[in-house]
């Protein structure tokens, strides 16, 4: 069986690891400790296996991220959308990754998260305009809305892994 890599990565406290905890339908997805090196987690969906690496988010680590995305297929970018005090600062960090030519053409999906919470309803439309490719950047881009107590929204992240292969392999 071919393993799909997504490259799960964004700042810390974007709730990174909790997402991957609610894909893989552990139990209370919301009670993790921050993350220092990289989480592996193997996950199949509907007959196809992922690897995730759940990329340490904090600025000490950050360095490390060019490692996890080599071979990657996907790229997921987390945005804490609750936290708009850390939106340029979660920018910054999204276009070094954005920038690096190995990763020029793989699919970006970036989940406004936290939507559960009332600020990330209120700042949804900043972080929707903050939050384009850069001018001639070609890649495909996916935002989708998400929440660990939203089960649809963890669906829909699923899915979109699913659509994103099955789209490569044509």
């Amino acid at each position: 069986m071919i393993k799909n890599k997504v490259f799960l990565f964004g700042l810390d406290n974007s709730g990174k690891t909790s997402i991957v905890n609610a894909i893989k339908k552990e139990p209370e997805p919301g009670k993790t400790k921050p993350t220092i090196a990289f989480n592996i987690n193997s996950i199949i969906l509907k007959a196809t296996e992922f690897v995730i690496w759940d990329a340490p988010g904090q600025v000490l680590y950050r360095d490390k991220w060019k490692r996890g995305m080599l071979e990657a297929e996907i790229l997921c970018f987390i945005l804490d959308t609750a936290d708009l005090e850390r939106f340029d600062e979660a920018k910054e960090e999204l276009n070094k990754i954005l920038e690096n030519p190995e990763n020029r053409n793989l699919p970006l999906v970036i989940c406004f998260h936290k939507m559960d919470l009332d600020d990330a309803k209120k700042n949804l439309p900043t972080a929707r305009g903050m939050f384009q490719l850069p001018p001639f950047d070609e890649r495909k881009l996916y935002k989708l809305e998400t929440s660990i107590y939203i089960d649809e929204t963890i669906e829909a992240l699923k899915d979109k892994f699913i659509e994103i292969i099955e789209q490569s392999r044509w």
